[in-house]
């Protein structure tokens, strides 16, 4: 029987080692992903969202003569959103995270698209309340303040879609990947484990049919 030396699979072994460092490499990066991009920045987006919908429903009350509230808080409020935006989109820190430059063309595209609407309902509202009592009920400056809110609501919850689109996408990835990693170091133990089994059959084949044995002679004590 003959000896089965690694060095003559030594490629195939290469070859498996760096496959396995690239998938535990790619899971590192998506993990990595996850938790420092896309999964904090689908947080501070629903953070926003939810910002902006309280201001509006106060807003509202304000405007229909609630004095518990004041406008200069809910624009400070907005305004709060506005900055988060750009925290998100050019790097900063946000109520909720840090975040590095955005760097995904997409993702851009639509946070700046939420930005501008943001920014537009904020100036009607501005505008609204310092020109109120000037329109009636249903007035052409209260359904641009309501399609203002609704263009936002639409740019909202189109970046939480691309984001949980991306992040289930990363998800099946990573999947693909710890399996691929499981079956790897699986074949690679069974191919170390035939390996050292055929090797000592080799091994006792050879001693036997040399007739040769080993002798372990102890040191006398003196």
């Amino acid at each position: 029987m003959k000896y089965l030396h690694v060095r003559s699979h030594i490629l195939w072994i290469v070859l498996a080692t760096l496959a396995m460092g690239g998938a535990m490499f790619n899971s590192f990066y998506i993990g990595r992903s996850l938790t420092e991009r896309h999964a904090p920045l689908m947080a501070a987006v629903l953070e926003v969202t939810h910002d902006v919908t309280v201001a509006h429903l106060w807003y509202e009350k304000v405007i229909n003569g609630d004095r518990s509230l004041s406008v200069e808080g809910i624009l400070r409020n907005l305004d709060q959103v506005v900055q988060d935006f750009h925290a998100m989109l050019d790097g900063g820190e946000t109520r909720e995270a840090s975040f590095s430059p955005l760097e995904d063309a997409d993702l851009r595209r639509k946070l700046e698209k939420a930005l501008k609407d943001i920014t537009i309902f904020r100036k009607i509202a501005a505008d609204r309340w310092l020109n109120r009592g000037q329109f009636g009920i249903r007035s052409q400056a209260e359904q641009g303040f309501d399609v203002a809110f609704n263009n936002f609501l639409v740019s909202a919850a189109d970046i939480e879609k691309t984001l949980q689109d991306k992040i289930n996408e990363q998800l099946g990835k990573f999947d693909i990947l710890q399996v691929f990693l499981v079956v790897a170091t699986l074949v690679l133990g069974a191919f170390a484990g035939l390996v050292l089994r055929q090797n000592r059959k080799a091994l006792i084949n050879s001693e036997k049919n040399t007739g040769t044995c080993l002798i372990i002679q102890f040191p006398r004590s003196s």
